[in-house]
């Protein structure tokens, strides 16, 4: 699986959008479908306003699905919310624990993770970990 990360920590608004951007690259390129990884709907609702727009991220919390640029389909993916499609794409897993974020690297529809770290050293133990994950 390929792996991505931004060189960032905490609500860095540029890295969410470098990261959701390149997000949808990989989805463009492959299969259409992307998810969006977070604790809660509550994380999507304070975290993502920044790329989805609130209308985007009102319709994703409510949905649980988005279409948006380019035809990409974004599916929200939380600690208890599983999408019901089978379908591979890549995770954007912004601003999730180091344990969620490696539990994406489980998930057989994952086919890349796009990781925007909170902390510092949930960074440096996800590289430690990763060393083959490329700084978007």
């Amino acid at each position: 699986m390929d792996k991505y990360h931004t060189n960032s920590h905490g609500p860095d608004r540029e890295a969410l959008v470098r990261a959701y951007k390149h997000t949808l690259e990989l989805a463009q390129a492959g299969s259409s479908v992307a998810y969006i990884s977070t604790h809660t709907t509550n994380n999507v609702t304070s975290g993502l306003s920044a790329v989805l727009g609130n209308t985007g991220v009102k319709r994703l919390v409510k949905e649980k699905s988005l279409t948006v640029d380019g035809g990409v389909i974004l599916y929200l993916q939380t600690e208890k919310i599983a999408p019901a499609i089978s379908e591979s794409g890549p995770v954007l897993a912004p601003y999730v624990s180091l344990q969620l974020a490696l539990a994406v690297l489980e998930d057989s529809r994952a086919s890349t993770l796009v990781y925007v770290p909170w902390t510092e050293k949930e960074l440096s133990t996800y590289l430690a970990a990763n060393g083959d994950s490329q700084e978007i």
